[in-house]
């Protein structure tokens, strides 16, 4: 199959975004690949890039919740789930509500 177009980068809408964009440079070690006025490209080198778009309205989703639901999620693997659990609440990250 011919593809129709590839895969370039995954873009989250937020309010701030220097805090987005630190939170996961420290979670990935990614550097800042480009940086403007409303935006931010974190790249490894190679694949997709994450980026952050400045959305000054920007509601973040509070999962588990029907007002506003989880949008989007991004998965990420560790070789240690209670190390980088403590790891990624160090750096800014919540634990979702049960």
């Amino acid at each position: 199959m011919t593809a129709i177009a590839r895969f370039r980068l995954v873009v989250l809408d937020c309010r701030d975004l220097d805090a987005m964009a630190d939170f996961y440079q420290a979670l990935t070690g990614w550097p800042v690949e480009r940086r403007d006025d409303d935006w931010v490209q974190l790249s490894n080198g190679g694949g997709p890039a994450l980026a952050f778009q400045l959305a000054p309205d920007h509601q973040p989703p509070e999962w588990p919740s029907a007002d506003r639901p989880q949008q989007l999620h991004i998965d990420f693997v560790v070789d240690d789930l209670d190390a980088g659990e403590a790891s990624v609440l160090a750096i800014g990250a919540r634990k979702a509500r049960t």
